[in-house]
């Protein structure tokens, strides 16, 4: 997640270098297996970050919630997935967007 206003610049400075897919059918089988992964979270709070989900070579994201939910992750078979106390406690109000979808 992250700022809207210079997404255009930060697209065309990383292009095909940090910002890239997988390059052919031999490339994209080497990232393995497709697979599903259920997680249980929990928290005390909508204002507050409750959880961290991080993804090994992608990033985290913080969840705010009140009681527990169960997400489902898709990831390739091999990639490290944790959870975590959050690093940021309070929300980025700057960077969210509220609501779903």
């Amino acid at each position: 997640m992250g700022k809207v206003e210079n997404a255009e610049e930060v697209w065309g400075n990383h292009v095909g270098v940090r910002l890239q897919p997988p390059i052919g059918n031999k490339r994209a089988a080497d990232l393995g297996t497709w697979q599903e992964m259920e997680i249980k979270v929990s928290g005390t709070s909508w204002e507050v970050n409750s959880i961290d989900i991080a993804i090994a070579g992608l990033g985290w994201y913080s969840l705010c919630l009140k009681g527990e939910a169960t997400m489902k992750l898709w990831t390739f078979d091999g990639v490290e997935v944790t959870l975590r106390e959050p690093l940021v406690l309070d929300q980025a109000r700057s960077l969210e967007k509220p609501g779903f979808g």
